[in-house]
């Protein structure tokens, strides 16, 4: 059985990065690590995808029961980095950093392992490439030393996969 993703309406706020028709995500087909999350409704749906999808991916291609996603969080009212006055989409609670993923075993599999051969490499490589399906612009350790311990996974965006 797969348990409904929680998603709870948080009033709009204003200011330097105002936030509009915001949710507070929870549960669902994994939980997530360590609490629930702000997001966007896009940023809602295209995670509800991921998670489903992740966990089948998990277990259908390695054998392995996803139970759980780490997270850095997804609000944060700040600037791309090295880019002043560029709203980031966290910014909008447009995106959210993943650090790990966590089965049913005990094990967890952080993103800082991105190097690793071996299966643990290749599913973190896998989930990665499913991030892209499910999310308009996805950033790994492949693309700067800047994600060297995490996922950036944005709702939008114009199709960037590295």
């Amino acid at each position: 059985a797969t348990a409904p993703l929680g998603v709870r309406r948080v009033p709009d706020s204003f200011g330097a990065c105002p936030l509009r028709d915001a949710v507070r995500v929870s549960g669902g087909v994994v939980a997530t690590h360590p609490s629930s999350f702000l997001a966007s409704c896009r940023l809602a749906v295209d995670w509800a995808m991921f998670a489903r999808d992740a966990a089948a991916l998990a277990h259908s291609r390695f054998g392995r029961t996803l139970t759980g996603i780490d997270h850095l969080g997804s609000y944060a009212c700040r600037d791309v980095r090295g880019r002043p006055g560029v709203e980031s989409s966290h910014g909008r609670a447009d995106a959210i950093d993943v650090s790990a993923f966590v089965f049913a075993d005990g094990r967890r599999l952080s993103v800082s392992d991105w190097r690793e051969s071996g299966a643990d490499g290749a599913l973190l490589h896998a989930l990665r490439d499913l991030a892209c399906q499910d999310f308009g612009l996805v950033l790994s350790p492949d693309y700067n030393a800047d994600h060297a311990g995490h996922l950036h996974l944005q709702a939008g965006g114009f199709g960037l996969c590295r």
